[in-house]
């Protein structure tokens, strides 16, 4: 008997002819993670799964498959020939001690030895009826016995844990997250993985009220976030002190934290040129906050030519919070550090913002400065720190 990990894939399977493409991503982002962890196995690519043969304890690789998106579910199989009782005893280990009913799912490919599915189903049934005290139900049941019978060997198993769905990341290119210290960003950096991006990090700090609790904060965030990636990103932690003190001096009041998130904006798309990236990605959600109205999104949107990707924005803070339990960020996001954004709100934002103000702004803190262009070139080399994850 052979145990190996037996991988299905999630929507991936409904690319037709693309198919190939998005399951060799999966293939080759699970092969770099088990290489990093300097694990010896084997792993086949196939139609409509992923088989890998480890050659180390099969725990040590089963968190790295439960955190690869583009999994729909995985199960540790077993592999044995077709003689009775060796299936049996493989059949009888594969169910979970505490389960009390069970179903069965089999199919039989070769049909010396069993006719039909049906007459392979009533071997399995009577194998689990006679050698243990759990009784069957099909519709509410503790464990589903499935066993696939093909030319010459038998694949077993009983338990699946769920994957990560939607698509491989990086099968649809790579993105710029605009990451706080907040439980929004993280939420939507994660949610574009699942839509098969890649995600590099940057975070806009002023070192005035930035605390090391802040950039703890938000490069540990970052490093749970990259997890999910296809392969390792950067977080750039930008200072952004230059800029705001144009934007302080130059700008209305009640416009501060537009203008703010504008230059971010421009000064992403200057990043997303320079690292190769396709997409911005906000954690903005729709009237959560008032630098969140549909007016003032408008405003920033217009900051840069780029698709601006907003997973959250038709989301409340009572789903964010679920999906930032669920993945583990939760608990670090809510720790002692406040973003820049929170530090630099006036008390009177404008919740409707105008246009034609926004753009008074915007060409006040434009002319206060002589050459943007190259103030974007002198950050990029002198105040950013790069943090590789």
């Amino acid at each position: 008997m052979n145990k190996f990990i037996l991988i299905r894939y999630s929507e991936l399977t409904l690319k037709g002819r693309n198919k190939k493409h998005f399951s060799n991503i999966l293939g080759q982002t699970l092969k770099r993670r088990l290489n990093e962890k300097e694990l010896d196995y084997t792993i086949k690519v196939e139609y409509d799964l992923i088989r890998i043969v480890p050659n180390d304890k099969i725990e040590d690789y089963l968190d790295i498959v439960k955190n690869t998106i583009g999994i729909s579910w995985f199960t540790v199989a077993t592999e044995t020939t077709l003689e009775e009782d060796e299936m049996a005893k493989a059949i009888l280990e594969s169910i979970d001690p505490s389960s009390k009913t069970f179903r069965v799912s089999a199919k039989a490919s070769n049909k010396d030895i069993w006719e039909s599915s049906q007459d392979l189903t009533t071997f399995v049934a009577k194998v689990v009826l006679q050698n243990t005290d759990l009784t069957v139900n099909l519709d509410n049941y503790d464990v589903e016995v499935n066993v696939n019978v093909k030319k010459d060997v038998a694949i077993i198993y009983s338990s699946k844990i769920q994957g990560i769905s939607g698509l491989p990341a990086g099968s649809n290119g790579r993105a710029l997250s605009l990451l706080s210290g907040g439980i929004d960003s993280p939420i939507a950096s994660h949610l574009m993985q699942r839509r098969g991006l890649d995600v590099m990090f940057v975070t806009y700090l002023n070192p005035v009220t930035a605390t090391e609790d802040t950039v703890h904060k938000i490069t540990e965030l970052a490093k749970l976030v990259n997890k999910f990636n296809s392969r390792n990103s950067k977080l750039l932690i930008v200072n952004f002190e230059l800029i705001m003190k144009q934007i302080m001096e130059h700008s209305k009041t009640s416009y501060r934290l537009i203008m703010l998130r504008t230059f971010m904006m421009k000064f992403s798309e200057a990043l997303s040129e320079r690292y190769n990236l396709d997409i911005l990605i906000t954690g903005d959600s729709l009237g959560q906050v008032s630098s969140q109205t549909s007016k003032a999104l408008t405003i920033v949107d217009n900051a840069s030519p780029m698709f601006i990707a907003r997973p959250l924005v038709g989301l409340d803070k009572i789903e964010i919070i679920a999906k930032a339990k669920e993945i583990g960020a939760y608990d670090l996001s809510i720790l002692p550090g406040n973003d820049m954004c929170s530090n630099f709100t006036p008390t009177n934002v404008a919740i409707n913002p105008r246009a034609d103000e926004a753009i008074e702004s915007f060409k006040n803190i434009m002319g206060s400065i002589e050459d943007y262009d190259q103030l974007v070139e002198d950050m990029i080399e002198k105040h950013i720190t790069v943090v590789e994850l």
